[in-house]
């Protein structure tokens, strides 16, 4: 008898994971399709905890009289329903529908979204890095078109010159 419990258990548990993906394949990916589910994954992640987070951790960076007014001025003045329709439209063009419902199943998850929830402080990390790096890229490029000219080398003549 525990046997066939575990069976049914298991066979009634592939049905309804496999009844749910082909719902879910069901949708067409149209635009429109993608639109709704974009919506959708911003009912889950909150673009407003997705700011307030990203200017909790740019304040970190400035002195703490500055992160504080940095804070309330972002908190005050940065539109989130502008932010959010423009990540929503951006994400509907850039991810088919089936990554879009995946991302949001993920968010869904506890798991998932604990560990989206610790990625701003993977990317207040990682950030300090990036712009070290680019800066760093900026000047040697500049250094390395400059180098020619600086280099106490005079120039060809021109073909009008005598």
């Amino acid at each position: 008898m525990r046997i066939t419990t575990i069976i049914f258990t298991i066979t009634l548990w592939i049905s309804c994971v496999t009844s749910l993906t082909a719902a879910e394949q069901s949708l067409p990916d149209t635009p429109e399709n993608r639109l709704a589910a974009a919506k959708h994954y911003f009912e889950v992640a909150s673009m407003e905890e997705l700011m307030e987070g990203m200017a909790a951790e740019m304040s970190k960076t400035l002195p703490p009289e500055q992160g504080a007014l940095f804070k309330t001025m972002m908190a005050k003045h940065v539109r989130i329903p502008v932010v959010e329709e423009a990540a929503t439209k951006s994400l509907a063009k850039h991810l088919n529908l089936a990554e879009i419902t995946l991302l949001t199943k993920f968010l869904e998850d506890p798991v998932g979204k604990s560990a989206m929830g610790k990625m701003k402080f993977y990317m207040a990390d990682l950030m300090p890095v990036i712009q070290a790096e680019v800066g760093r890229a900026i000047k040697l490029a500049q250094e390395s078109t400059q180098a020619p000219n600086s280099s106490g080398a005079s120039s060809p003549p021109t073909s009008g010159a005598k």
